[in-house]
């Protein structure tokens, strides 16, 4: 599952006190979409459904 919030690790330790297995792998902003380490993510290209209701 990935949850996108503001306050990752508030999230994350909310999560693991639940038991909840969890980690923090990117992040999203004004730089674009990150993994944890820095490394942008590309944008995914449109699927083939996306393209019929274009």
């Amino acid at each position: 599952m990935l949850i996108t919030c503001p306050n990752a690790y508030e999230m994350l330790s909310g999560l693991r006190a639940l038991g909840v297995d969890a980690a923090i792998i990117g992040r999203a902003g004004g730089e674009g979409v990150r993994f944890s380490d820095g490394e942008v993510i590309a944008p995914p290209d449109a699927d083939e459904l996306y393209k019929v209701f274009e």
